[in-house]
């Protein structure tokens, strides 16, 4: 067996702050570099929803943990051993100029050219075909498939049909759902089984070009209806239509319309079908490749966590779902701005009722900026000036509408859609915040949140004067109840528990450092600086 070994910076980051970290595929020597690879990585017409969720020109270039995701497909493919070229298709040579320059010095054995794309898939295709020769069989492939890994390309390879001019990938529904119950996919519904396709095929130049040829026309045609029906016929449109035909009939009669033999093959690993096509795919993707870096890490990479004074190892143990714990912060992290004051004036109906007790709080806001009180008795002042005379019963009445509004109307929809995604992989949700609990817990309910650590309330007195209980959950105070409260108070080992960890401001920079994937929220100057420094995600919501 010989060894690949791969020093890759980029996600040195994503395994606890490394420098460098050591990848190791193993390969068989009997493998032989048999293949061309071909990156489909073309700009498709419109906005991009990935693209532009992540603010860069193409999906290609989309990062993960601080790496283009097309640098995981490339990767994949180098690292399968099959592969002796790789030919990135798509707009801009410049743009790619970077990834083809560090594929070909990590890989040096494997040649990696770029060429323009042509008119349509079909085209682009063909033009590689033209110039790059019949001796070797294609293997095509998308940029947005990062999760692609060498075990999935060598089985493709070893397993798919020999003697076919066209073969492809698709794993079986039952195997997506059986790992991932939630994921949705599209499917394409036959007599046997129902699959999601994979974006990888096998096509030999000189055997495929009449299927290509056919693809170009169905391109040419798609708005057509009575076009796409003489072009495949009625009989096999029907039986595919009414699932009368398995998987593998299906395909054999399209390859006989097509000009070409066709066969299909399904693969294994789940996360063959898993390309990201949308936000949710993004997040997906993220998190699966987060579980792989820790499984694969063999480099002995320690990570020093200053408040808890102790030494971690983030990235040598395998965290199961549940055991991946996601933090949020609230304000201007989840919401768009702060919660506290907006929630006290909100309890008064006119805007000069509201006037008034901004008046009257600010007197208090004045003395916190002097100095001359501190945070906790601030917060404890303005909730008696805001809240004096009102019963309990109407204090949460008032709380559970002004939540519903917010989550309505000053929400970051992308800090939503992160919440989502870990509720659909699994994970432990947990909202941190210096906010009250009256409607902090709130928050917590509506957004599907596990646990919620928040400064406490308590009414006392006959009439139920609202009043803090304890400290202001709010930066070493906040801190320490979140690590507490995610150790079991010194019952679990920090190693046991995988974190991430996504706050808007500098004063949670302690526990953005103790995460093990820090997430920085459209920061202030002073936060973005620290977060810089630091090497943190920074993401503009």
């Amino acid at each position: 067996m010989n060894e690949l070994t791969l020093t890759a910076p980029d996600i040195g980051y994503a395994l606890g702050g490394a420098d460098t970290v050591c990848i190791k595929a193993v390969l068989p020597q009997n493998k032989v570099q048999s293949f061309t690879a071909i990156i489909l990585a073309g700009k498709r017409r419109g906005t991009d929803p990935v693209a532009a969720h992540a603010g860069t020109l193409s999906k290609a270039h989309v990062p993960l943990h601080g790496k283009p995701m097309i640098r995981y497909v490339m990767d994949a493919l180098c690292q399968s051993g099959a592969v002796k070229t790789i030919v990135v298709v798509g707009d801009d040579a410049v743009q790619m100029a970077h990834d083809i320059t560090l594929c070909q010095q990590q890989y040096p054995s494997v040649q990696c050219v770029f060429m323009g794309a042509g008119v349509g898939i079909s085209g682009s295709l063909k033009s590689v075909m033209n110039r790059f020769g019949k001796v070797n069989p294609y293997l095509v492939t998308t940029a947005d498939n990062p999760l692609l890994t060498p075990a999935t390309v060598a089985e493709f390879i070893g397993g798919a049909d020999k003697d076919a001019a066209l073969a492809i990938g698709f794993v079986d529904q039952n195997t997506i759902e059986a790992a991932y119950p939630a994921s949705k996919r599209t499917y394409l519904k036959f007599q046997d089984k129902s699959v999601s396709g994979a974006n990888l095929f096998i096509m030999k130049a000189g055997q495929v070009e009449p299927a290509l040829d056919f693809w170009q026309a169905l391109e040419q045609n798609r708005k057509k209806p009575w076009q796409m029906i003489k072009a495949f016929g009625p009989k096999v449109l029907l039986g595919m239509l009414f699932q009368k035909l398995s998987l593998q009939h299906a395909f054999e009669a399209a390859g006989k319309i097509a000009g070409c033999s066709v066969s299909a093959y399904c693969l294994s690993s789940a996360e063959a079908a898993m390309d990201v096509d949308s936000v949710s795919d993004y997040y997906i993707s993220e998190t699966i490749l987060m579980t792989r870096m820790k499984e694969q890490a063999t480099s002995p990479v320690t990570a020093f966590c200053p408040l808890a004074g102790e030494q971690r190892n983030p990235c040598l143990h395998a965290i199961d779902a549940r055991n991946h714990i996601a933090v949020f912060d609230l304000d201007r992290t989840i919401t768009r701005g702060g919660t506290f004051t907006p929630f006290l004036l909100s309890t008064r109906k006119t805007l000069w009722g509201k006037a008034a007790l901004f008046a009257k709080l600010f007197r208090h806001m004045i003395s916190y900026r002097m100095g001359h009180i501190s945070r906790t008795e601030l917060k404890s002042r303005m909730l008696a000036v805001a809240l004096k005379g009102q019963t309990e019963a109407g204090i949460t009445k008032h709380a559970d509408s002004y939540v519903k509004y917010t989550l309505d109307y000053n929400v970051r929809k992308e800090c939503i859609n992160a919440i989502k995604q870990h509720k659909i992989t699994g994970n432990r949700l947990v909202l941190a915040t210096a906010s009250i609990d009256i409607y902090a817990t709130l928050f917590a309910r509506y957004l599907g949140f596990d646990e919620v650590i928040c400064t406490e309330t308590a009414f006392v007195g006959s009439r139920d004067t609202l009043t803090l209980k304890g400290e202001n959950c709010y930066n070493v105070e906040k801190a320490k109840r979140v690590i507490d409260a995610l150790l079991a108070g010194g019952n679990r080992q920090r190693a046991d528990v995988f974190v991430s960890f996504y706050s808007d401001h500098h004063t949670d920079m302690a526990l953005l450092d103790w995460a093990d994937r820090p997430f920085v929220v459209s920061p202030d100057l002073k936060t973005y600086a620290l977060a810089v420094i630091r090497q943190m995600k920074i993401v503009n919501w």
